[in-house]
């Protein structure tokens, strides 16, 4: 983020050096993974590890891993250099396959796991990261607000994902990487509650009950989308063609579409 911040404010030198920084970070991240995972397949053949064993990638591929993968791949593509631009090109495919990993394409209960880690300032292990650095010690009155948040920020990163894919077909003539039948989410809610900065703000505006009590699904959002021009087309002829009679109630449209930020 501070390489896009320098960038949009024209220090070219100062903004490559951020994202030279910010692409080492995510591979020793990566790499350290890489490597714990080879030692605890090394533990499981000796027969050391016979403990429950949890979904290897939802545990292994948090949020901010794919966020930070984002940006990177964003900044490629606006930073002016040939070389990033191609770079992004093709990491965007391994941008989808870690939004897949980290089950972004499913959708979350407010009462489920929450496997999402918290990133903090003490010094951790990917094994950390991953399993034992998520925060516990959320205040029970803020605990609603705390899990729609989280499930919040998952749908809109994988939003922001598919947007930046969808981009690169209608631009570059990309195979898509993400098709609109995968995403079986509903669309962001409202700004109103997503921009609450709060438990007590969040909740003076109707909590999780309000914010999502007009959802509907990317598939049917995007079929009104679609058939748009043709209720058009109908509901003209319906006005103008039938003398008697009132337009059929059946080709209105049903879905009130509202303005939103699919950021994340």
């Amino acid at each position: 983020m501070a390489a896009i911040g320098a960038l949009y404010e024209m220090e070219q030198v100062q903004s490559k050096d951020l994202f030279e920084s910010a692409k080492k970070m995510i591979q020793l991240y990566l790499e350290e993974r890489r490597k714990a995972d080879v030692r605890k397949a090394d533990h499981r053949k000796a027969g050391v590890d016979h403990g429950h064993r949890s979904p290897e990638n939802s545990v292994h591929t948090p949020v901010w891993l794919v966020q930070a993968m984002l940006l990177n791949v964003v900044y490629g593509h606006n930073c002016g250099d040939k070389t990033a631009g191609d770079i992004a090109s093709t990491h965007c495919a391994a941008l989808v396959s870690l939004a897949r990993a980290a089950e972004l394409l499913r959708p979350q209960s407010m009462h489920g796991p929450n496997r999402d880690v918290q990133m903090g300032e003490g010094s951790m292990s990917p094994e950390d990261w991953n399993t034992g650095g998520a925060k516990s010690d959320i205040p029970e009155d803020q605990q609603e607000w705390y899990n729609w948040k989280t499930i919040e920020e998952r749908k809109r990163t994988l939003y922001a994902v598919f947007i930046l894919s969808s981009l690169l077909v209608s631009a570059y003539n990309h195979t898509p990487a993400l098709t609109n039948s995968e995403i079986i989410l509903d669309l962001p809610c409202d700004e109103e509650f997503w921009s609450a900065d709060s438990a007590q703000s969040f909740y003076s505006r109707g909590g999780s009950r309000l914010a999502d009590h007009n959802q509907i699904t990317f598939h049917d959002a995007l079929g009104e989308l679609l058939r748009t021009s043709e209720k058009q087309q109908q509901q003209h002829q319906n006005a103008h063609g039938q003398m008697f009679g009132s337009p059929n109630t059946q080709d209105l449209p049903k879905v009130s579409f509202r303005k939103m930020a699919n950021g994340a």
